[in-house]
């Protein structure tokens, strides 16, 4: 689970209701803390405290990257934007040999 500002806060809230109606005692540093959060809210507990719990087990999921897929210019792929936006080679003659530069 990660630990911001926002996430200490909420369970600070978390620890102090949950001490207040089931009287259960919430450690930050536990190791099943996240299991410990998703068995209190199968309790008989306010709406309050499940909402706030279900804040915290949402945020500790991972988040996936969007994947961003280039998009072709005009109808055109990347590979031949590509090749058309090089610069024209010029030939050239040197030593009796055609040489692109």
């Amino acid at each position: 689970m990660e630990f911001n500002r926002h996430n200490l806060a909420v369970l600070r809230q978390v620890k102090r209701q949950a001490r207040q109606e089931v009287n259960v005692e919430i450690h930050f540093d536990s190791s099943t803390l996240r299991e410990d959060l998703l068995e209190l809210a199968e309790t008989p507990v306010s709406s309050g405290l499940r909402a706030l719990i279900s804040e915290l087990v949402q945020d500790d999921e991972p988040q996936l990257p969007a994947v961003v897929k280039p998009q072709p210019q005009g109808g055109v792929p990347l590979t031949e934007r590509l090749l058309q936006n090089q610069k024209p080679v010029a030939r050239m003659r040197y030593r009796g040999r055609v040489v692109e530069a």
